[in-house]
């Protein structure tokens, strides 16, 4: 299955085996929020943003809690995920 999507996807080949890529879903976790700021430092945004797909499942807490995120850094790297997607 993986040859299958990969060679489906396919742009052009080098000689040394490496392969250009197209490229048609984005998926991002909540510590994207560094490639979204380097995408916005030099003057560049996501493409097709319709195609990017956020999952919060790296800092995220993984229980059921009452209320707000208790870590201000967590909660500010969710609301970051949000805005960017």
């Amino acid at each position: 299955m993986f040859e299958k999507i990969w060679n489906s996807h396919i742009v052009a080949t080098r000689g040394d085996g490496q392969a250009l890529l197209a490229i048609d879903r984005h998926y991002v976790h909540e510590g994207s929020f560094h490639a979204f700021g380097m995408l916005d430092h030099h003057g560049r945004r996501v493409r097709r943003p319709d195609l990017t797909f956020a999952v919060a499942d790296h800092y995220a807490p993984s229980s059921p809690r009452p209320g707000p995120i208790a870590d201000a850094g967590v909660a500010r790297m969710m609301m970051q995920l949000r805005d960017n997607t």
